[in-house]
């Protein structure tokens, strides 16, 4: 109404008006309307954080997570709640406050620069933000183009929702094994022979999505509580699918699980194994037959006894040896790392040119290159 018609209704209220009714619902009550079997907690959060009563955005963010819900939970099921609470969140920020930023703007601040710009307008701007700790992730793009477009093209996310749902899916495998050592950090009732035994199920089923740590930390727990467990076989299991799976065979970085030290020197025997069948030929090519080469490399090198360099250096036939391994020489002549592994070929060396005259002079050819 205008100033003159309400001013009227004002005076005359008494005279004209028989009942006034209020229609003023709770967030709880509007989100039973659009969730009449029940608001998931995650959606009637994001409102009562915002204390944002606006029923069109409620109905809004079910739209939006009604769209994506049958693609995503045949496609990728672990990433269904993840999405719906993202969903969620951008569906609230897209319409309920689009006067204070667009979309871009949206999908481009992390909340916890706010905290560190010192521009105070842009901080009460983002004050939504912030409350909500939002941050810009892959996933938003796909709701971006459901906002923009009113559909989506799954075709160009199908590697991203792949990734982040096989995350997920570990995120779960995870919470699931924490749950279970919450029974011995969070109180006195689990027996320890449940505890003990839906550790090592746990494990057994779950084996294929624990890493080496997990593992290990839990058997050298139980170990610890009940030395008579046998737990050995799986150790090995999952040491040497660890040691399978390493690139290059890095055992340099075993050093770096903050495992104890006879895990690690486990992983290491297995790893020293590892590189015997590592060819000393690619390792030669690798260092001395390119310009550029791997430090680990020298790592492997050192692995190889000076009987198994003269095995490789008098047998090979593919490549030129003697440039090889003179240019190896020369290359880390002064290389510390490397000082162990000269001194097993030079005695291997040297027991080749014993073998003949023609030996003798192949070796010390080879040796008078490393000079130039």
């Amino acid at each position: 109404l205008d100033s003159v018609p309400s001013k009227a209704i004002n005076e005359y209220r008494e005279k004209v008006v028989d009942i006034e009714l209020t229609y003023n619902p709770s967030i709880e009550n509007n989100l039973s309307i659009i969730w009449p079997l029940g608001c998931p907690d995650y959606v009637q959060k994001v409102f009562e954080d915002l204390n944002l009563n606006n029923i069109r955005i409620m109905q809004r963010v079910l739209w939006t997570q009604t769209y994506f819900a049958d693609h995503i939970k045949e496609h990728y099921p672990h990433l269904s709640r993840a999405l719906n609470y993202k969903a969620t969140v951008l569906t609230v920020l897209y319409h309920g406050y689009s006067n204070s930023f667009s979309l871009e703007e949206v999908l481009s601040t992390h909340y916890y620069t706010l905290l560190m710009t010192g521009d105070e307008d842009k901080k009460k701007r983002f004050e939504v933000l912030k409350t909500l700790e939002y941050f810009p992730e892959e996933l938003h793009r796909a709701l971006e183009d459901y906002f923009t477009n009113g559909f989506v093209d799954y075709a160009p996310y199908e590697e991203m929702l792949t990734r982040k749902n096989e995350q997920y899916r570990l995120n779960n495998v995870a919470e699931l094994h924490r749950a279970i050592w919450a029974k011995y950090h969070t109180g006195f009732v689990t027996p320890q022979d449940v505890f003990i035994k839906e550790q090592i199920d746990f494990m057994n089923r779950r084996f294929d999505d624990l890493g080496i740590r997990d593992i290990a930390e839990t058997i050298s727990f139980i170990k610890q509580l009940d030395p008579e467990q046998k737990l050995d076989e799986l150790l090995d299991r999952a040491i040497d699918r660890f040691v399978e799976k390493l690139d290059n065979v890095d055992y340099l970085d075993s050093h770096s699980l903050h495992m104890k030290p006879d895990i690690v020197a486990k992983i290491q025997e297995r790893l020293s194994r590892k590189t015997k069948d590592y060819p000393i030929a690619k390792l030669f090519n690798a260092l001395a037959g390119s310009n550029g080469w791997n430090p680990r490399d020298i790592q492997h090198m050192k692995r190889f006894t000076e009987e198994d360099y003269y095995n490789w250096i008098t047998t090979e036939t593919e490549l030129d040896v003697p440039s090889l391994v003179g240019e190896f020489l020369s290359r880390f002549a002064t290389n510390e790392d490397a000082r162990q592994v000269i001194a097993n070929i030079r005695t291997a060396l040297d027991k080749i040119k014993v073998r003949s005259a023609l030996d003798r002079c192949r070796v010390e050819y080879l040796i008078e290159r490393t000079k130039k």
